[in-house]
């Protein structure tokens, strides 16, 4: 039986080999606004295939090439300039010609990286609802070469790249229990196709083959839930993971809480857990 193994962990996330007794010291550069760096608030970093970064910022879009910064902004006269400066999330394709962005209000921007032109995506209104379309928080490109959409209020949808169109997925109606999945921040698709929505509410698990949303729920015990950062790891492939140690804390308005684990495994006097098969 083949093993798999996804780690889903809170913020602070530490893993370590009980093998590797090495440390590696790391080196921050910093660069001043002399150097024309971004001096906004930065809402996310990304590298691209061909090693450029991207930084999402709350003013505009830019690129360092590891001798200068590039800026993108809007410009109303300009059709083919980004949508809007509030840059929430970015995704570059597999085949590195596209970088896309994810704006507020559901507008979706395609950046041709070779040509440097922006095309606009909207995602439509929902039909019967007031609510305007909330913001684009998380981008994936799934299997197929479509991208996955995350917002924050009006859940999730599919990007077809062939007719531009978005589907929206009903979170509730292949379910026995009615699941609304809102707050997304996250999305990973693992090697089986599965794809993992982490949000404000919960933890969520869409199986394609089946249409169907399974939910695991934030303990409503725990501190401030609707402040949890979640995240989700896959170790490489050809990582051996037996015997990693693993230990998580999760930080709430300056005070640290235990992360309580859910497994069979003997939880150690410092938190942590052996990794193993059957945990």
């Amino acid at each position: 039986m083949r093993l798999k193994l996804l780690i889903i962990l809170f913020c602070f996330l530490s893993i370590s080999n009980k093998l590797q007794g090495q440390t590696e010291t790391i080196k921050f550069d910093h660069f001043s606004d002399q150097e024309r760096a971004p001096q906004s608030y930065i809402n996310v970093i990304l590298q691209d295939q061909t090693g450029f970064m991207w930084f999402g910022t709350a003013t505009g879009l830019v690129r360092y090439n590891a001798y200068d910064f590039t800026y993108f902004t809007h410009e109303p006269d300009n059709m083919n300039s980004l949508h809007s400066n509030n840059i929430l999330s970015l995704y570059a394709d597999k085949n590195k010609k596209k970088l896309w962005i994810g704006l507020q209000n559901g507008v979706l921007n395609q950046l041709d990286l070779h040509q440097e032109i922006f095309s606009s995506h909207q995602i439509p209104q929902i039909e019967d609802s007031p609510a305007s379309v909330s913001n684009i928080n998380a981008i994936l490109e799934s299997r197929n070469g479509n991208l996955w959409i995350g917002t924050d209020e009006s859940g999730l949808y599919q990007f077809q790249i062939d007719n531009k169109q978005f589907m929206r997925y009903e979170s509730g109606t292949t379910t026995i229990i009615p699941i609304q999945v809102t707050g997304i921040n996250s999305l990973f698709e693992d090697s089986e196709g599965i794809l993992w929505i982490a949000s404000f509410t919960g933890l969520y698990r869409y199986d394609p083959e089946r249409e169907a949303f399974d939910q695991y729920l934030i303990d409503p015990g725990y501190p401030l839930p609707r402040g949890v950062c979640q995240a989700m790891i896959m170790l490489p492939k050809g990582v051996d993971w037996k015997g990693l140690r693993l230990k998580a804390e999760l930080e709430v308005k300056g005070k640290t809480y235990p992360v309580q684990w859910s497994c069979d495994e003997k939880i150690q006097a410092d938190g942590s857990i052996t990794l193993q098969p059957g945990v």
